[in-house]
């Protein structure tokens, strides 16, 4: 199954990102990822949770858990349709908040056309060794693009967010569970130069 059409699943990890057609931005200035972030709150909360995630100008990421679906002993049975529907639903969400997002971002810039890729690309995390490597990935993306040099430096990114102690979004306590605490999580991302960012991009293109 190509990387347009795997379901979303109740209770599965994914990597999930999309890219802006041809050359154009997705992002031209601060408030576009900021708006970004408020439309997929509106959108995909109660869908998902976020564990790491960073936004730029053309493209973004997301490592997230889909919510479970609770289901009594009389629907055990029917759980395969209840999964496709689950599944056919986040995707819906997730189409209805590149769509409303272009919609405002169209008008705002007086532009035409679509401006996310039509199909969102999606990924199942499928190990505690990938779910790591992926959060070092999508980290270190703003370095990799050459946008920033340093992660402190990029504050549309997750890193930042797990760091703070009054956190927002994002499910920090549990991100820093897989590294087993804060300061191997810091000791990680600080390990992780720009030469073995790009040995973790080979590893995530494989997937």
């Amino acid at each position: 199954m190509n990387k347009y059409h795997i379901p979303l699943l109740p209770g599965h990890y994914y990597h999930i990102y999309n890219h802006a057609v041809g050359s154009d931005n997705l992002f031209r200035e601060p408030q576009n990822y900021l708006f970004f972030l408020e439309k997929f709150k509106e959108y995909l909360t109660g869908w998902l949770t976020v564990y790491t995630y960073c936004l730029l100008p053309n493209h973004f990421h997301f490592l997230v858990r889909m919510n479970d679906v609770e289901v009594d002993e009389n629907e055990s049975l029917l759980s395969p349709n209840i999964n496709k529907l689950f599944a056919d639903m986040a995707s819906k969400q997730f189409n209805c908040l590149f769509k409303s997002y272009s919609q405002s971002y169209n008008k705002f810039y007086y532009r035409r056309g679509n401006l996310f890729m039509q199909n969102f690309k999606r990924i199942e995390v499928d190990s505690d060794d990938y779910f790591v490597t992926l959060v070092l990935y999508i980290h270190f993306n703003p370095i990799n693009h050459e946008i920033t040099k340093y992660l402190d430096d990029w504050e549309y990114s997750s890193y930042p967010e797990i760091l703070d102690p009054e956190p927002g979004n994002i499910s920090c306590c549990e991100v820093l569970k897989w590294f087993g605490n804060t300061e191997t999580f810091i000791k990680m991302h600080e390990r992780n130069l720009f030469l073995h960012a790009k040995d973790d991009l080979d590893y995530i293109s494989k997937k």
